[in-house]
């Protein structure tokens, strides 16, 4: 995003939210002491809003503090952007009624109905949530009409620099203008690129090709020590939006200071074990009434399967979840008996001559997943989380695919990240398959998971790339 395009929407919402402020406490003296307008409630003739009137300047500074804090004005970017503005709107609001609380407390003569703060607060939090995601979708608007993007270039070619290119190409609400690469070589392109692929110049050029395109932002991937130094200190000395990718590190990793000295740090750990309790409860929390709910359902299509084609309803295939253990996987059989008769599988492509009837229709909508959930019961498995690998599959990632162990950290879900970001496509493709799996591992939250669960009810309502 343009830096004048960012100073004008971050004044906006600041704008935007002390107006919500005054509004969601009109709202919370409203349903405390005025209820009665309505014909609801008792009078009460000593509650007066020009008391909180008066002090609604300690108000709005005590509640900006705290969205700013929270990270209300930060612009969040990627697939979860939204999912982690409502989180900061949430932390924010809350910690301002905790402040005001505090404050009351400090100063008896300041008006601090606890009752006003409550739903003031609910108030907030609702008003800024549509006020935020109203902005963003603005901006996103903008951006992609190509209004306020910064213009980026990728330094280098690798087969990460190309899909940086290609997430800019695919996301322009991101705010990046795709410019070009520079790099000394000519790369073996990914299909998305193939026409789209520009080489500006050699990175012995770097500054001038900077200068010439007007470059705001931008991208490199594994560059020597060397290469990486002149870059960063070309960035951040003409003030470029500056991003580094490299292979050699882990995604989960952090920052320590050591006496002024920065460090960076490798958890032991991608999933923390609090983090893992949580998951457990929602897991069993959704999966005990979807049994329950379902079980008409389930029991209707196992009845049909034993009907239309012989063997058994219930196939069981052996898969890889957390800490490399194997466990029996359950689906409805949608296959033919002999439909693995020369072995295994990858492709999921074409399969629909080795599918029945039924199976093709189960299939299709995704039903035949349904008897996962007593994986899940078991805990075998999760609702959300990378989907889990056959063992002779597994044993063949490991050796091509670096980390690949590192999905590891979690159980297997019926559903992923990796899945709705291209359910079928990324059979064939590990790498990327693993880039979606890890993303989900670090960035782990409730809401995420609420958010992946309500994108794949929408792919299966569209009956969208299952195969």
């Amino acid at each position: 995003m343009d830096s004048n395009f960012r100073r004008f929407f971050t004044c906006f919402k600041v704008i935007t939210d002390i107006l919500i402020i005054i509004i969601a406490f009109c709202l919370g003296y409203i349903l405390k002491f005025k209820l009665y307008w309505f014909g609801i409630g008792e009078i009460t003739p000593s509650a007066n809003f020009p008391d909180y009137w008066e002090v609604m300047l300690y108000i709005e500074s005590l509640w900006l503090i705290a969205f700013a804090y929270t990270g209300m004005y930060r612009y969040y970017q990627g697939p979860v952007a939204r999912v982690r503005e409502i989180a900061s709107i949430t932390f924010g609001v809350i910690l301002g009624v905790l402040e005001i609380m505090a404050f009351s407390f400090l100063y008896p003569t300041f008006p601090g109905s606890r009752y006003v703060l409550v739903y003031a607060g609910m108030s907030a939090l609702v008003l800024l949530s549509v006020s935020r995601l109203s902005i963003a979708s603005l901006i996103a608007y903008l951006h992609k009409k190509g209004r306020g993007n910064k213009r980026a270039v990728i330094v280098g070619s690798s087969q990460t620099a190309q899909r940086i290119a290609e997430k800019l190409l695919q996301y322009p609400e991101y705010g990046f203008q795709y410019c070009g690469f520079i790099t000394d070589r000519k790369p073996q392109l990914i299909h998305p690129l193939k026409k789209k692929f520009v080489n500006l110049g050699k990175f012995k050029d770097f500054a001038k090709i900077m200068r010439r395109q007007k470059i705001t932002a931008v991208f490199a991937d594994d560059l020597s020590a060397e290469k990486l130094a002149l870059l960063a200190e070309f960035c951040q000395k003409n003030g470029l939006y500056f991003r580094y990718h490299s292979e050699a590190l882990s995604k989960n990793i952090f920052w320590e200071d050591l006496d002024a000295i920065d460090l960076i740090g490798l958890k032991t750990q991608r999933f923390r074990e609090v983090n893992r309790i949580i998951k457990r409860l929602s897991d069993l929390v959704l999966a005990v009434p979807l049994i329950i709910v379902s079980s008409p359902l389930m029991l209707f299509i196992y009845l049909g399967i034993k009907l239309t084609s012989p063997g058994s309803a219930i196939y069981r295939q052996t898969r890889i979840t957390r800490d490399g253990k194997e466990f029996q996987f359950l689906k409805f059989r949608s296959m033919r008996q002999d439909s693995e008769k020369n072995g295994p599988v990858l492709s999921t492509k074409d399969q629909k001559h080795r599918t029945t009837r039924l199976g093709y229709f189960i299939r299709k909508t995704s039903l035949d997943e349904l008897p996962q959930l007593f994986n899940v019961l078991k805990g075998e498995m999760s609702i959300i989380g990378p989907r889990p690998e056959r063992p002779i599959f597994h044993k063949q990632y490991l050796k091509k695919v670096p980390r690949w162990d590192e999905r590891l950290a979690v159980k297997g879900g019926i559903t992923g990240w990796a899945q709705i970001n291209g359910r079928a496509e990324l059979t064939a493709l590990p790498q990327e398959k693993l880039e979606y799996d890890l993303y989900y591992i670090d960035n782990w939250s409730i809401l995420f998971d609420i958010m992946i669960l309500t994108k794949t009810l929408t792919h299966v309502l569209q009956r969208k790339d299952v195969f």
